[in-house]
């Protein structure tokens, strides 16, 4: 996945306030890209520089297009 993407068009959404459509951001993003498709193994996250916790926050993101 292209996690500084996912998370790029989740912080839009986010500084939008929700006036983003959420369909509008995802359907950019391929098929097998998108926030969903995160296995949750948590590998980036032990090498992110920022320490953010991406599996949440792509979580997240995934239960806004449900």
């Amino acid at each position: 996945l292209d996690i500084p993407m996912l998370l790029n068009r989740y912080n839009e959404y986010k500084c939008a306030f929700g006036g983003v459509l959420i369909e509008r951001l995802l359907v950019r993003i391929p098929e097998g890209k998108r926030p969903a498709d995160c296995l949750q193994c948590k590998v980036c996250e032990g090498v992110c520089p920022q320490k953010i916790a991406i599996s949440e926050e792509l979580a997240k993101f995934a239960e806004l297009a449900k």
